[in-house]
């Protein structure tokens, strides 16, 4: 009795599917819990005060609060505002988005270059250090990176079906990322430069690539769409963004030759945001990015051009934004994926290259699988400490602990100083001043107001964050506060001295 092959083969493709789902629900369980294990641990930053303190507002006034910021975030976290105002509830949105991104990443990995890359990368994805700080942070970063990574997916979707359905999809979750932060405009440039390239410069018959002929038009007619939904917007934060760009960048990276490698640092696994304990990391990433375009781009051609587009094209827009404003690294943490992915072709074409040479090594079984579980092991054995550190210790200004020590020790009549006067909100959202009695007053580094109120009040406490030194007079006021006031106690990146 024989074996259908055609039945045989559909059983094994089944039981190999069934092993890839299995995988990949491993990860995101495992992306799930480094996520969300003591995400209540940090006390709240300032932009983190700041989102509770616009989140709580009226619709009205979360649109109108944060022209500098899109409004949706926001009125997302308004409804969780419902449920509490706890770190841990107003962090969830993070972390949701941010699980949610791991089966994405293997979905846009898997369409563009196989099963095996979109696994790894969903895995590189779940123990990737500042994807998880940020997953933690509640900020809309996670929120962009989702949105950013769905849209480049349901581009590509979009360009193989070229039917209004896929357009009006991508059109709907570009106009939701544009919402979200104006870091989404790079995105929009990456899906129109490989629009425009391919449609007047590549064959798109090659090489079996299922990019449809006729999407310059529904591509132009989703941009359009795309546009109109985000100008009513657009053009009230237009006021807000040119006040911002000031032409001077005193916080975060600056725009120098030394860009892309302060991004590639922040996306080593073992770096904590920018801190690299673990330097060859970095370079093994970036050998692995390098080999992954140089064997990937004459079998993928399209897929790689994507990517690579997907990578640079948002740290180029980048530096143009960081010469004229202050500008993180977490602003281009959706080039991530594009990272990601390259690397993960590197590593699987890199076992499957070594399988094919002759001589002993080729010859061991399952060489493939070993070099792959190597690297990503590798990498996952020095990455684990580092994540563990996000759960079990502080990473974030320790206002929570600031604030139980005034509690302790300000009494009615005191003032309270903070420098500079900016980093009230997360103060503020641990310490009632009116409940305690005290007086809270904002010089923001005016030397001649601080010295009148230290004349004019018997005891004056200083809360004083190194934000201090990007004031105008910071330094000064600084130096002021060093010489004529005793340190009281210190917490994480919070100094708080008496006068």
């Amino acid at each position: 009795m024989g074996f259908d092959s055609k039945v045989v083969s559909g059983v094994i493709r089944r039981v190999d599917h069934k092993l890839y789902l299995a995988i990949l629900i491993f990860i995101t369980i495992l992306a799930a819990f480094f996520r969300i294990y003591n995400i209540g641990l940090n006390s709240l930053w300032l932009d983190e005060a700041t989102s509770i303190l616009i989140s709580g507002g009226s619709i009205s006034s979360i649109i109108h609060a944060d022209v500098v910021h899109p409004p949706l975030y926001y009125l997302m976290l308004h409804l969780f505002l419902f449920l509490g105002d706890s770190e841990w509830i107003v962090r969830v949105p993070s972390a949701i988005f941010g699980i949610a991104a791991i089966p994405l990443i293997f979905k846009l990995g898997d369409k563009l270059y196989g099963r095996k890359q979109g696994l790894i990368a969903a895995f590189l994805l779940a123990i990737s250090y500042v994807h998880i700080y940020y997953s933690k942070d509640a900020r809309m970063y996670t929120m962009l990176f989702f949105f950013t990574l769905l849209s480049i997916y349901l581009f590509w979707v979009a360009l193989e079906k070229n039917d209004r359905r896929s357009w009006m999809l991508l059109t709907v979750i570009n106009i939701l990322g544009l919402y979200t932060h104006y870091m989404m405009i790079p995105i929009l440039l990456v899906e129109l430069l490989f629009v425009l390239f391919t449609h007047f410069h590549l064959n798109l018959e090659q090489r079996g690539c299922t990019v449809k002929r006729d999407i310059l038009k529904p591509y132009l007619l989703s941009l359009i769409l795309t546009a109109l939904a985000i100008a009513p917007f657009a053009l009230m934060a237009l006021s807000g963004l040119s006040g911002k760009m000031s032409g001077r960048n005193i916080i975060g990276i600056r725009p120098n030759y030394a860009f892309f490698h302060d991004v590639v640092i922040w996306f080593d696994p073992t770096s904590e945001l920018g801190r690299s304990t673990e330097p060859i990391f970095s370079l093994l990433y970036i050998i692995l990015f390098g080999y992954g375009i140089f064997r990937s781009v004459g079998k993928k051609e399209k897929e790689t051009f994507l990517m690579i587009l997907y990578f640079f094209i948002p740290i180029i827009f980048s530096i143009w934004v960081a010469s004229e404003m202050h500008f993180m690294p977490r602003y281009v943490l959706h080039s991530l994926p594009a990272f990601l992915i390259v690397i993960s072709y590197g590593i699987v074409d890199l076992g499957a290259s070594i399988a094919k040479v002759r001589g002993k090594l080729s010859r061991v079984p399952y060489i493939e699988l070993i070099v792959t579980i190597i690297i990503v092991g590798s990498v996952a054995t020095i990455a684990f400490p580092h994540i563990k550190n996000i759960s079990t210790d502080a990473t974030k200004n320790d206002w929570r602990a600031a604030a139980d020590y005034l509690k302790m020790n300000a009494v009615a009549g005191d003032v309270i100083i903070i420098e500079p006067g900016y980093n009230r909100n997360p103060l503020l959202y641990y310490y009632n001043s009116t409940s305690c009695g005290t007086i809270l007053l904002y010089p923001n580094g005016n030397i001649t107001m601080i010295e009148e109120i230290v004349e004019g009040y018997d005891d004056v406490w200083f809360v004083v964050t190194r934000d201090i030194a990007y004031i105008e007079n910071g330094d000064a006021a600084l130096s002021w506060i060093q010489g004529h006031t005793a340190l009281k106690d210190q917490f994480k990146c919070v100094a708080i001295a008496k006068g």
